[in-house]
């Protein structure tokens, strides 16, 4: 439910700003939704120390509050600035305590299934989010449909009474403070060889791979000659592709070592994008965008389960939120420097190149990663 919700709201609000502002308001919107994320290992310290259920069901109920708010008010643009923040910040809270209860929740043997089924719901928000909230700007306006996001985070709440209690575990409330908490995760995440690799190799990995992101844009309309809709049905084919591969991990490769689910995502994606820039048409572009998302999609759920499997259940909130830190670096480095590449060079030479040096990182991490024993 909230997941979709958050697709709707990011058309929305973008389309609200976008009446009457610059670009560059625009711009600091989707900085309020990005920047309070740096802040992802206090908030995964927070979530460590309280109940996680609680924590998610607060957090829910408090964006909840938020989009309801914006909605009602339909605030002046530094107001929806501060509003957009503090929902940034419940949300990083909600998905380090969400990603850290899955092991409270289900026997280890089934923590592959258990995050390709998260997976595929969170992937459900790139596929059906912007387009209901298309829709509903369209038919309603933006207010309705900031409305209806408030609604889903709400239903969500509701539904997640349902879970029984997942208490901090062991010593993780205890009585030292919370900086000195988040300072203790950053520190066991630093010392761990796999967790310090696998930091390391997603910063690089997304640093890369998002390369398509400004890329295929180009390829499709300026080289190949494409129209707005096949550059949409190309991003599509990307998100159709995450869904495969995380549902494909439910049943069928359930029991796979999850730092080779890791690695084998990471070549997917890699050969996706590479063979995108090496591609003569249209139709071959979507073929091997679905791989890259084949590929994302397992890859994102090998890495959640590694992380479960390996780190002490005290410490889950604060390593998921490391890591998330260093995804979310490699991202944003990306987008700048991923269009100053293209530019420079061309959307051919981003994409293959982004394919080979993807190939390089998997490289580089697969001797630590094969020694995993979760």
């Amino acid at each position: 439910m909230s997941y979709v919700g958050d697709g709707i709201a990011t058309v929305a609000l973008v389309l609200l700003v976008s009446e009457g502002h610059p670009a560059t308001a625009v711009g600091g919107l989707l900085l309020a939704e990005v920047v309070p994320a740096f802040g992802a290992p206090l908030l995964g310290a927070v979530a460590d120390r309280v109940d996680r259920r609680r924590a998610m069901i607060v957090c829910e109920l408090g964006q909840a509050l938020v989009y309801g708010l914006i909605a009602l008010l339909l605030p002046p643009y530094a107001g929806l600035l501060a509003f957009v923040s503090v929902a940034t910040v419940l949300s990083r809270t909600f998905s380090a305590a969400s990603k850290s209860s899955i092991p409270a929740l289900v026997e280890r043997d089934e923590l592959m299934s258990a995050n390709a089924l998260i997976n595929t719901v969170f992937n459900l928000q790139v596929a059906l989010g912007p387009a209901l909230g298309g829709l509903l700007v369209a038919v309603s306006g933006s207010q309705t449909a900031i409305a209806v996001d408030a609604a889903t985070f709400l239903v969500s709440a509701l539904l997640m009474l349902r879970l029984p209690p997942i208490p901090p575990a062991g010593d993780a409330a205890g009585e030292s403070s919370l900086l000195a908490e988040t300072r203790e995760g950053l520190a066991y995440v630093w010392r761990d060889r796999l967790l310090r690799t696998l930091g390391g190799s997603m910063f690089a990995f997304v640093l890369f791979a998002s390369f398509d992101n400004v890329a295929v844009v180009f390829l499709v309309k300026d080289v190949l000659g494409g129209t707005s809709f096949e550059y949409g049905a190309a991003m599509s084919a990307f998100g159709i592709g995450m869904i495969i591969g995380a549902v494909g991990l439910v049943r069928g490769w359930s029991s796979a070592r999850p730092a080779a689910v890791v690695a084998v995502g990471m070549v997917f994606t890699g050969a996706g994008n590479l063979l995108v820039g090496l591609s003569p048409a249209v139709a071959l572009v979507l073929v091997f965008q679905l791989l890259g998302g084949i590929g994302n999609g397992i890859g994102l759920v090998g890495e959640d389960t590694l992380i479960q499997r390996h780190v002490p259940e005290p410490l889950l909130g604060r390593a998921f939120s490391a890591i998330a830190t260093a995804i979310f670096l490699g991202n944003t480095i990306a987008y700048t420097a991923g269009s100053v590449f293209v530019d420079v060079t061309s959307p051919r030479t981003a994409l293959v190149v982004s394919g080979i040096a993807v190939f390089g990182v998997a490289a580089l991490a697969w001797p630590v990663l094969r020694r995993a024993v979760a």
